[in-house]
């Protein structure tokens, strides 16, 4: 992970990101939302495209209707993950000590904050609607007596 924090005239943005890259993944979700599923539930757009359809076709997942019990853990599900995670942005204002004595503080910041902002990778999670990304936004105010 990497943290950076710029500061200017009183004013600072930090960016906390991590990375990973060219890790091997198991993508659970290819084979219980993609190959094994049940047509009369609601299915990924995967479900109808690289499939197996006719004798000879050299695709990636079995046919609709082919059963895979057999294949419960395939390296045709094993993905490689290339991940960018920016995990948060603060925004901050230092007031300068002048503008603030009158108020009784030594100092003064400012700010917002905003958290779990992007996930870019290589892999096609399932996040479904029970783990959502967990967006959020802080306000700032730290004063100093």
């Amino acid at each position: 992970s990497l943290m950076n924090t710029l500061r200017y005239k009183g004013f600072s943005i930090s960016v906390a990101t991590s990375y990973t890259f060219g890790s091997d993944y198991y993508n659970s979700t290819l084979k219980n939302k993609v190959e094994n599923i049940d047509l009369n539930y609601n299915v990924d757009r995967r479900v109808f495209t690289d499939r197996w359809k006719e004798p000879g076709d050299h695709t990636r997942f079995l046919g609709i209707g082919t059963s895979s019990s057999s294949y419960q853990y395939s390296e045709r599900f094993v993905e490689r993950r290339n991940e960018l995670y920016i995990s948060s942005i603060q925004v901050m204002y230092d007031f300068a000590p002048k503008a603030i004595t009158r108020l009784g503080l030594r100092k003064l910041a400012v700010g917002f904050g905003l958290s779990d902002i992007a996930h870019i990778s290589s892999v096609k999670f399932e996040r479904g609607t029970e783990y959502p990304y967990c967006r959020g936004i802080n306000l700032i105010f730290r004063p100093t007596f």
